[in-house]
């Protein structure tokens, strides 16, 4: 249950931040299926699917800060760094939850 509440918290937080930096909705709708996907695993107490979901997701988000780095997205509406900051910023938050989702579920 406490890292139910904790991936609420999270939730709001990245979602605020989401809605002020993503440049796209692909962003959002990507971020808010993880989200839902994240919450079946935990509520079916699947830890190892949480964590994966996360890998999988942090791999997704690196990929897109590659793309937008070697300018592959350009022709996308990438037109500012702030995209790789709301990207870095999610692959940290990641980062986080991942470490916390594997404290718990040992």
């Amino acid at each position: 249950m406490k890292h139910l509440a904790f991936l609420a918290c999270a939730i709001l937080l990245s979602s605020d931040a989401g809605f002020a930096l993503a440049q796209t909705r692909e962003q959002l709708r990507a971020e808010g299926e993880f989200i839902r996907a994240v919450i079946r695993a935990l509520d079916a107490k699947d830890c190892k699917l949480a964590i994966r979901l996360i890998d999988k997701r942090q791999a997704d988000l690196r990929l897109q800060a590659q793309e937008r780095t070697q300018g592959k997205s350009m022709r996308d509406g990438i037109k500012s760094d702030g995209d790789l900051r709301y990207l870095a910023a999610q692959m940290e938050g990641l980062t986080n939850r991942r470490a916390i989702m594997a404290r718990e579920c040992r």
